[in-house]
């Protein structure tokens, strides 16, 4: 019954997204292939045959790549040469017979491979990606490694079983499960690679006003009908937390009466570098928007402010109620409502003339 009992709040767990895990943080040598890499050439062992003795490393692999097509964005955090370490891995992997199963460097979003401390790394990390460590789990073969992270971040998730547990560990934690995947989870890796590209345009431009102007952020609104798209209202409504106005958690069923009953708005956006996909979310039932979530992916772009203004307009309002209920994790959210709108109790009064961002090009889809 104890088993049973365990099964049942794993999938609750899932259902809701209880604490959902969003990065998963890997080390290299002794993690993702036996032995120092940069210290002797693996692409002629014969220990390689995915089917042979390391059938344990193969199945890891396989593991991280099935994570990755549902949205578990990928990092590496190694203590190595990255001069060395990343071509030898990228030659390794390139054996056809090998890519089959084999995780490439393009696999990872992000590489912190260097001497620093490993919760030195994981920080780093974390401002880059602009995703809370609390959202991070740690795989590493070193036992003082993991003490180190689990010491320095608690909030971290540190796996601190066998090698051999890992597979089972990462294809059944509830954290890393979901109910369905979007066609936005499943292009993750390529959208954050993409806002990378777009935080370091922004830090080489010579001002703000020519970073937006050469980033050609447009935005689609539509209020929506298309039940394709459930999977990733559900996500935007249970799984984002900084730009999320409610704890409230919906399952996938109580999404698709929302757009069937015609109060679901959503956004797609893009810019010069990459389509995000759909990035923002809103439940309105007249004036009032009872829950509104986007994407820390496009978040300073001025989307959320342009969305709500094309919302009022798409409803035929002047002005706009919004519900928010401050938790732990929304304090973006709050700052921005606190710029727009005046706060009346629960909620935030935003005026249609407010909601404008000249840089962002409008338009809207049946």
């Amino acid at each position: 019954h104890r088993r049973t009992a365990e099964e049942l709040v794993d999938f609750l767990a899932v259902l809701f997204r209880a604490q959902p895990k969003k990065v998963i943080a890997v080390d290299l040598d002794g993690t993702l292939w036996p032995g120092v890499l940069a210290e002797q050439n693996l692409v002629l062992h014969e220990e390689w045959d995915p089917n042979g003795e390391t059938a344990l490393w193969a199945g890891v692999h396989q593991a991280l790549k099935n994570l990755r097509r549902r949205g578990v964005l990928l990092v590496t955090c190694s203590k190595n040469d990255p001069e060395v370490v990343l071509p030898r891995w990228r030659a390794l992997s390139l054996d056809p017979w090998r890519a089959r199963w084999m995780l490439t460097p393009d696999d990872f979003v992000a590489h912190a491979i260097g001497w620093d401390r490993k919760s030195v790394s994981l920080q780093r990390l974390s401002a880059e990606l602009s995703l809370g460590l609390e959202s991070f789990v740690f795989l590493d073969d070193h036992p003082v490694e993991r003490a180190e992270i689990a010491h320095v971040h608690p909030e971290v998730e540190v796996y601190d079983g066998p090698m051999y547990g890992l597979r089972r560990y990462l294809l059944s934690h509830p954290g890393l499960q979901s109910m369905s995947v979007s066609d936005e989870s499943t292009l993750r890796t390529e959208m954050t690679r993409g806002q990378l590209a777009r935080d370091t345009a922004r830090t080489e431009a010579p001002s703000l006003a020519s970073f937006f102007t050469d980033l050609s952020v447009s935005v689609t609104v539509r209020r929506e009908g298309d039940l394709s798209r459930v999977g990733r209202i559900h996500e935007l409504l249970t799984r984002t937390n900084q730009l999320n106005s409610r704890s409230r958690r919906y399952t996938a069923a109580e999404v698709e009466a929302l757009i069937a009953a015609g109060g679901v708005y959503t956004a797609v956006t893009r810019d010069r570098f990459v389509s995000y996909g759909v990035t923002a979310a809103a439940v309105l039932d007249g004036d009032t928007v009872v829950h509104l979530a986007a994407s820390c992916r496009t978040n300073g772009l001025g989307v959320e402010r342009a969305f709500l203004g094309a919302v009022a307009e798409a409803a035929g309002q002047e002005r706009l109620l919004v519900v928010f209920e401050r938790t732990a994790k929304n304090r973006p959210l709050f700052d921005l409502l606190e710029v727009l709108g005046v706060a009346e109790g629960d909620r935030y009064e935003l005026h249609r003339d407010q909601l404008t961002a000249d840089h962002v090009a409008l338009s809207f889809s049946d």
